[in-house]
């Protein structure tokens, strides 16, 4: 039998590892940087000047360190579903209305690029996108074991998720979510995020499935807040409102759904125990949900709430 030579394989291993690292992580040094500081030292990660930078692979900000990212910056991501910003310690980004800090793929297509990962060790009261367009991504942000702040940002043409959470509970507020391909919000496994005072339009644009808006659940205790946000579609008849859900008996979902105007979508709401049932308390209470019905199978669609379940669902209190 031939054998493939000891130094061969180790190179081979080298580079795998390489290209399953990639990009640049900051030096974990306890320093505050900017994007034309990572031009200097990144080593080609990022390339460009203000206001306009590329980045070409994954940058990594480490658990010590910052980065501040300047109001007005437009960021051009290359393709590539793995690169993107991964933040271990604290990002900020703050634009204003008038200079928003715009990050999008080079190649304008949903899903080129994987926008931002904020992982478990990144410093929540410190991590805020605020003032911000996120554009062409998988998940545009991902929160992972970590409570970011989002405001006033547009997320649009991701080909996933505006903002998936992981046992992650994130305040999102003042945001808009317009023209993402599947869910705008998806949170799953132990996440309770505040979603407040958003405006959710023509989400689920792949239109290939029934798929929510807003969906929450089905594993662990996700115990969201969902009040003051407006959710219509009128474009896409799969597309539905809120999905409240669990998958086993050791679920649980005690969502607060108040204050919400929900129209013109395929469903309103939908509260579903599947399988075994799980446990689901939620409160829904002084919401305005009309004309739910765009979806023309009215055997799967046309409901302003529906209550399914394969076990037992508790105390569901509607007001």
């Amino acid at each position: 039998m031939k054998r493939t030579p000891v130094f061969v394989i180790a190179l081979l291993l080298s580079l795998w590892s390489a290209d399953l690292i990639g990009g640049y992580t900051t030096p974990n040094t306890g320093v505050n940087w900017t994007l034309d500081s990572l031009v200097v030292y990144s080593g080609g990660t990022l390339t460009g000047s203000f206001p306009n930078y590329t980045l070409n692979d994954t940058l990594s900000v480490a658990q010590n360190d910052r980065l501040t990212i300047r109001a007005g910056s437009v960021i051009s991501v290359a393709q590539g579903t793995g690169k993107g910003f991964t933040v271990f310690g604290i990002l900020r980004a703050i634009g204003t209305t008038t200079d928003t800090i715009v990050v999008k793929g080079v190649v304008s297509t949903a899903g080129s690029h994987r926008g931002f990962r904020f992982d478990d060790t990144s410093v929540d009261s410190l991590c805020l996108l605020s003032y911000c367009r996120i554009q062409d991504a998988v998940d545009a942000v991902y929160c992972f074991n970590s409570n970011t702040r989002i405001t006033n940002t547009l997320f649009t043409n991701n080909s996933s998720n505006g903002v998936r959470c992981y046992g992650a509970s994130p305040t999102i507020s003042y945001c808009t979510f317009v023209e993402n391909r599947q869910s705008a919000i998806t949170a799953n496994v132990g996440c309770s995020p505040i979603i407040e005072h958003n405006v959710f339009a023509r989400n689920n644009s792949q239109n290939t499935s029934a798929r929510n808006q807003i969906a929450i659940g089905g594993q662990g205790t996700n115990n969201p807040i969902i009040r003051d946000n407006e959710i219509y579609n009128q474009s896409y008849y799969r597309a539905g409102g809120i999905s409240l859900a669990t998958l086993t008996s050791s679920d649980v979902c005690n969502a607060i759904v108040e204050n919400n105007y929900i129209h013109d979508n395929s469903f309103g709401i939908v509260i579903q125990g599947l399988s075994a049932g799980g446990t689901l308390h939620p409160i829904i209470r002084h919401n305005r949900i009309e004309n739910n019905r765009i979806n023309p199978d009215s055997m799967n669609s046309g409901s302003g709430i529906e209550i399914y379940t394969g076990g037992h669902t508790h105390d569901t209190l509607l007001t």
